[in-house]
């Protein structure tokens, strides 16, 4: 009954624009002629997520790369609301039909699985309109897609590009391209400030990190896919093998004690060596840390002593100065001088595994004026075509009335009620 009380109101928007003529637009993108949904699943989330960034994935099986532009350029993304929203293309192959897309989305409410954004496209004439910095504003010091194919390894904040040193390769990622590792190389961010603003990654009590890795067999004892720090000689943090164990370790060296170690998640449960893409992240709260595999989450205290603050640059695939070199494949790094809450860090992980966000249907946006979802009880009265036509409440046996003066332009076509 919903869906067809859903085209009935289209259908009766159709028909006034027949009779009344063509009313003026003022959607977030008049000139596109598709609109696809893009839903969040967050039931399982424990919190909300405020500028969240999420992942987008498309493919031939779940849209239509004829109907955009070849690069991507057209593509644009707004809130339910019409809010346009910053948005980041990591990857865009129309020929192969895949795409992986960044979008910076304002709220998704906890334990929810109605909100939603759009996505917008065909319209060949629009000029490219990403703002990755923006996309990763909310605390985020430095992300590394690692997927590209030259000497350096872009931050998509704009501050910490990566230098490529030594043999690491691109290879496939867990989203699309990473760097593959083979004992050979590493790749390092400089701490430093590399645009205007502040930000730096000499951070120090509070950070958050995060990446995936697909760990080659035969490495050795020891061998770290992540380094910052003083040579362990006072300041500093890295990701290691246990040993010859299958997981991974977390060191941290402080003036209240060096070689800090505890285990990435249950150490029964690790077995981050088995050759599959794990996710890897912590968060240090000033003497308390939490570490994330996968969806395994524990949680230890540490000494904080002074901290552990340095100057020196951040190393992925070795320690700090390129020694106790990986094998393996590593992407999508992030750091953070900020305490993620366990909600979010589970959502990062739920977000680029593809368990997140999916698409929900397309619409052809040419000549549409207004259109109501009654599928969402709390979101009825919404003008979902981003033009502005909310409705209210009050129409004839307790259904919905459109308004006569709507925002930001008359809406006076007379369609009474409807239920």
């Amino acid at each position: 009954m919903r869906s067809h009380v859903n085209v009935l109101v289209r259908l009766l928007i159709a028909v006034v624009m027949l009779f009344c003529g063509p009313l003026s637009m003022a959607g977030p993108f008049p000139g596109w002629d598709y609109r696809t949904r893009v839903q969040f699943d967050n039931s399982t989330g424990i919190a909300d997520l405020t500028d969240f960034p999420v992942l987008v994935t498309l493919d031939s099986s779940n849209f239509d790369f004829s109907r955009a532009s070849a690069d991507g350029s057209d593509v644009r993304f707004a809130d339910s609301d019409g809010t346009v929203l910053s948005y980041e293309l990591e990857k865009w192959n129309s020929a192969a039909g895949q795409a992986a897309v960044w979008v910076k989305v304002p709220q998704i409410d906890s334990a929810s699985n109605v909100d939603f954004i759009n996505m917008y496209y065909g319209n060949t004439g629009a000029a490219d309109a990403q703002n990755a910095p923006d996309v990763w504003s909310n605390g985020y010091k430095g992300v590394w897609h690692l997927s590209s194919t030259t000497g350096t390894e872009p931050d998509s904040t704009g501050r910490h590009d990566g230098t490529v040193s030594g043999g690491p390769v691109s290879a496939s990622g867990v989203i699309g391209q990473g760097r593959l590792f083979s004992n050979n190389g590493y790749i390092s961010a400089r701490s430093e400030d590399l645009g205007p603003g502040v930000s730096s990654l000499d951070a120090g009590d509070d950070i958050s990190v995060t990446y995936w890795m697909k760990a080659n067999p035969g490495n050795a004892s020891y061998q770290r896919n992540l380094g910052k720090d003083q040579n362990h000689a006072a300041f500093g943090i890295e990701t290691q093998r246990a040993g010859s164990a299958d997981r991974m370790d977390l060191r941290i060296d402080t003036s209240g004690g060096l070689n800090q170690v505890k285990p990435i998640g249950n150490p029964s449960g690790n077995t981050a060596y088995d050759g599959d893409w794990h996710f890897i992240g912590f968060t240090l709260d000033t003497g308390t840390w939490r570490t994330f595999y996968d969806t395994d989450v524990t949680s230890a205290s540490y000494n904080p002593g002074g901290g552990f603050s340095n100057t020196q640059p951040l190393y992925m695939g070795s320690n700090t100065g390129g020694g106790s070199k990986w094998s393996g494949t590593l992407d999508e790094f992030r750091f953070s001088d900020t305490v993620r809450s366990q909600a979010w860090m589970n959502a990062e992980y739920r977000s680029q595994s593809g368990q997140l966000a999916a698409t929900a249907g397309t619409n052809l946006m040419a000549g549409l004026v207004a259109e109501y979802s009654h599928e969402n009880a709390g979101n009825r009265l919404l003008d979902t075509s981003g033009n502005g036509y909310d409705a209210i409440t009050g129409g004839g046996g307790g259904g919905v009335a459109f308004v006569s003066t709507a925002v930001p332009q008359g809406f006076d076509v007379g369609l009474g009620d409807t239920v």
